[in-house]
């Protein structure tokens, strides 16, 4: 799996918000996520590299407190969990007082 994947899964969800790779240019006036990788570890063997893991986070924001939204994105982790070697976990919760979004950060690791 790679970064483009995960961004073209996250857009495929039914009824979800629109991610953006890194940052947008503007955001958008509803819900809207960004995914962005942060670290790729990798193992090495034979002077080159064997296996590469990414290590990204996916958030979200969002006015919704019902979960509903959080919840697609949760079945989309849970899909690619059943596909692939992808781990997901919630990384933090907030509430964005200025914007009134909730924020939503999960982190996420695959190969």
């Amino acid at each position: 799996m790679t970064i483009a994947e995960l961004g073209a899964a996250l857009n495929a969800i039914q009824g979800g918000p629109e991610f953006a790779h890194f940052a947008w240019s503007s955001a958008p006036a509803g819900d809207y996520g960004v995914y962005a990788e942060d670290d790729m570890p990798s193992f090495e063997a034979n002077d080159r590299v064997a296996e590469r893991t990414v290590h990204a986070y996916v958030n979200l924001f969002t006015r919704d407190d019902t979960w509903t939204v959080a919840s697609k994105i949760e079945d989309c982790f849970a899909d690619l969990q059943d596909a692939e070697t992808f781990a997901w976990s919630v990384n933090t919760i907030q509430y964005e007082d200025s914007t009134k979004f909730i924020h939503i950060e999960w982190e996420v690791e695959f190969a």
